[in-house]
């Protein structure tokens, strides 16, 4: 039993976030707490990967929110970070959530069929995401590319960050649907948009603004290593769970705002820092879960990408970098039995017309279509591997 939110900050703050250095680009937020506590979870042969790294690891945590947001190269990947696995319910409550959940598709085609069926053009393939990155981790393990799993852990800690929201699982995105007021925009330059709505008041703001106490509370520990192989089933186990605490952080916020009688942009601003006072006082303890829940959850997916590649040592990784490793790259990779591409999921047998197509940078390959399945990959239709 976790004990009560009084007594766990009652640490000494600056000591209690594990990995000393603060990223010193950006604030403490959501996603840098789960991360560096994500660090507390992990093996020590990849912990110490990631705490000797920290600044450049967790400058990747942070880089969907803000670099490619930026890139219009990268702008079909909008619809990465949420998901709305309760589409299919209309009331608003805990039970038809989770029955929702439990008939969402699993796979990603399906999902976006039911989004068109019911007008939800906005989409949400957070599942899917996270599928990419860990199987993009298991190959950055296997190739012993240290910047690689840098950059690929941290997108994956961003998106399980995204996971442990619980308006980011739901389509009740904004609260629009519980009655939740919404301030400004959502653009980055409207000085309203970390308060937007319910979502960035609870996830972005109150963390930030009680960012150390925050992480001080955060008991996660190596006794909550559980390294994950499958991680769709796994995200959704976890959607669940983040769905559980929706509607009281919701009804928290409307009855708060209420009794300010805050009704719109002018008098929350006169009052924000009341609003959050009060939010800190009924949902602290929720937002400490969330972040202690995601720190877990993002460390078993980094967990289970290393296990799946074999849980290599750095010397090891080192080694397979150098081309002398016992996994080392063939010399000629194409005539590996199973091949995939770093920019899709899905894998094939070598000789696949699809795996021909594969550009030679984009390649990566697998002992198995066992190891490839492992790695979080799925099968072609047509070659069947």
């Amino acid at each position: 039993m976790k004990r009560p939110l009084a007594s766990r900050l009652g640490v000494l703050l600056l000591c209690a976030v594990s990995t000393e250095d603060v990223c010193a680009e950006y604030p403490l937020d959501a996603h840098l707490i789960i991360s560096r506590k994500a660090i507390d979870v992990m093996p020590g042969d990849i912990a110490s990967l990631f705490r000797h790294r920290i600044e450049e690891w967790q400058n990747k945590v942070v880089e969907p929110a803000r670099a490619w947001r930026r890139d219009r190269k990268l702008k079909e990947r909008r619809l990465w970070h949420d998901v709305a696995v309760d589409i299919t319910t209309d009331a608003q409550n805990q039970a038809a959530r989770i029955h929702s959940l439990q008939g969402f598709p699993r796979d990603k085609e399906s999902a976006k069929r039911l989004y068109r069926k019911r007008g939800y053009y906005r989409g949400g393939l957070l599942p899917w995401a996270i599928e990419r990155f860990y199987g993009e981790l298991v190959e950055a393990f296997r190739s012993g590319d240290e910047s690689a799993v840098i950059r690929q852990a941290g997108y994956l800690v961003y998106f399980a960050a995204n996971a442990a929201n619980p308006f980011r699982v739901s389509a009740n995105a904004k609260g629009q649907f519980t009655e939740n007021l919404r301030f400004g925009h959502e653009r980055a330059s409207d000085p309203l948009a970390e308060h937007h709505s319910v979502r960035e008041r609870f996830g972005v703001a109150l963390v930030s603004r009680r960012a150390w106490p925050y992480a001080s509370a955060v008991n996660a520990s190596h006794a909550d290593y559980d390294p994950i192989l499958e991680p769709v089933s796994a995200s959704f186990a976890f959607f669940e769970e983040s769905l559980a605490v929706l509607d009281e952080v919701a009804q928290a916020d409307r009855e708060i705002l209420n009794d300010l009688e805050v009704r719109d942009r002018r008098t929350f601003e006169a009052k924000l820092q009341a609003y959050y006072d009060a939010m800190h006082d009924r949902c602290g303890d929720i937002c400490v879960e969330r972040l202690e829940a995601g720190a877990i959850f993002a460390a078993n997916l980094i967990g289970g990408a290393w296990q799946a590649a074999g849980q290599p040592t750095l010397e090891t990784i080192r080694a397979r970098a150098a081309g002398s490793g016992p996994h080392a790259t063939p010399a000629n990779p194409r005539k590996s039995p199973i091949l995939g591409s770093r920019h899709s999921v899905v894998f094939h047998k070598n000789d696949c017309p699809f795996a021909k197509q594969i550009a030679n940078d984009n390649l990566v390959t697998f002992p198995s279509a066992l190891e490839a399945r492992r790695a979080g990959r799925r099968g072609c239709k047509r070659c069947q591997p």
